[in-house]
């Protein structure tokens, strides 16, 4: 019942993190216009994008200091160092004045304010994996890792929700939508409470009971002894995280800004497909116990590459049950790829420096591929028009493909050459 207690309290700082950092996401649109006002509307939010993406290249450097802390000091203190970093960067971007009051120096701060939420996040959703998965040790690791992976959807489903709430009560306008930014702040209360309350790992606490200590900095471990497992997470966050940043980071904006749609049809159909991922995640996490990470990774990478064209097709040129189905369809390919990804990570690396291995090329394929989803499908607007978003997608996969199965061939050939 204790490791219960543990998973919960784990998850639910878990989805108060990803609230705050996806929150501005949701109003990418109007941060666009007060932060960076234009003409051109389509370029005001290619510049929100642009800062939303600057807290993704934030990631590995995040990944690298949150790796070091929790290799060395223990997950607890890494996650919750996070969350209070989270929680104040929220704050601070609610109570920020716009590029009316300071002029430039209200898009300045709003990047410095993002790079620092991109270094919490950078040690957030692996870290509350490896937290989870230790304390469960071998009991259905993917399933487990799956309602993580969750949990990081819940964050920007309820983001969502409380978005399309405030516009059904009050409304959305210049001021109301920094309510959304003072209620991330005030869970991540509740968040830092229950991690306080959590215990350490039992796989760090018997490094610790061994006295274990590293030669080097873990990441630099991590770069010398396992590099091309590094490689293979890199790959695999490169495909999971395009798709799952289409639903969270551009969707939403892409209706509004791009295909006309009414704020609450937007967030209605934006919140339709974060729950339908929500619910499979964990199912392709059942299906990942039996039968294994690489044959569902493969399912879902193939997927996406044949089947993202025609399921986006249908979300923009269609309306009714064929557009809800498209989107249907990208929930499955974000839900195979996303399910098995922690598990499969947490499996490549030892205890001793997993942390800092999984955060290093977790990060670094959120940071160069995922992250920067929305701001890629924004340019690819402007050439491509409305079906430009699943060209990139297209590309993602294909990166998934062709590194894990170059780090595949090279290291059968390795262990050819020794034996």
């Amino acid at each position: 019942m204790q490791k219960y207690k543990i998973i919960t309290a784990a998850i639910t700082g878990n989805i108060v993190e990803y609230y705050d950092f996806g929150i501005y996401a949701v109003f990418a649109g109007i941060i666009g216009s007060l932060f960076f006002p234009s003409e051109d509307v389509t370029m005001q939010l290619i510049l929100a994008f642009s800062v939303f993406s600057i807290g993704f290249l934030f990631r590995p450097l995040g990944g690298i200091v949150f790796g070091y802390i929790g290799d060395k000091f223990g997950r607890k203190k890494a996650l919750i160092i996070s969350m209070l970093g989270m929680s104040i960067s929220t704050l601070c971007i609610g109570l920020l004045p716009t590029y009316e009051s300071i002029g430039i120096f209200a898009p300045i701060i709003l990047v410095l304010i993002r790079m620092v939420q991109g270094l919490c996040i950078g040690g957030e959703g692996t870290g509350s994996a490896i937290f989870i998965i230790e304390h469960m040790e071998r009991s259905r690791i993917s399933l487990m890792g799956s309602l993580i992976m969750t949990s990081n959807i819940v964050g920007t489903l309820f983001a969502n929700i409380v978005a399309m709430i405030l516009n059904l009560t009050i409304g959305i306008n210049d001021h109301t939508w920094r309510y959304c930014f003072f209620l991330g702040a005030i869970m991540g209360i509740f968040g830092l409470y229950f991690r306080i309350k959590n215990k350490e790992t039992p796989a760090f606490e018997k490094l610790k009971a061994e006295n274990h200590q590293h030669k080097k900095m873990p990441v630099a471990n991590v770069i010398q002894n396992k590099k091309y497992a590094v490689i293979s997470i890199l790959a695999i966050a490169a495909s999971a995280t395009s798709i799952t940043y289409l639903v969270r980071g551009y969707l939403n904006a892409f209706l509004t800004d791009c295909m006309d749609y009414n704020t609450q049809d937007a967030l209605q159909l934006t919140v339709f497909t974060l729950t339908c991922l929500t619910l499979l995640l964990p199912v392709f996490g059942m299906l990942t116990d039996r039968f294994g990470t690489n044959a569902i990774l493969n399912f879902g990478a193939f997927c996406t590459f044949f089947g993202i064209l025609p399921a986006w097709s249908l979300v923009v040129n269609t309306g009714g049950f064929t557009q809800l189905l498209g989107l249907f369809c990208i929930s499955i390919m974000g839900a195979a790829m996303g399910a098995p990804a922690y598990p499969h990570a947490i499996n490549s690396f030892p205890p001793a420096i997993r942390y800092s291995g999984i955060a290093l090329g977790w990060n670094l394929g959120n940071a160069l591929f995922g992250g920067t989803t929305p701001l890629i499908c924004a340019f690819l607007f402007q050439y491509f028009g409305k079906i430009g978003a699943a060209f990139y997608l297209i590309f993602t996969s294909s990166i998934f493909i062709i590194l894990r199965w170059s780090v595949a061939i090279y290291m059968k050939r390795l262990k050819r050459s020794k034996s």
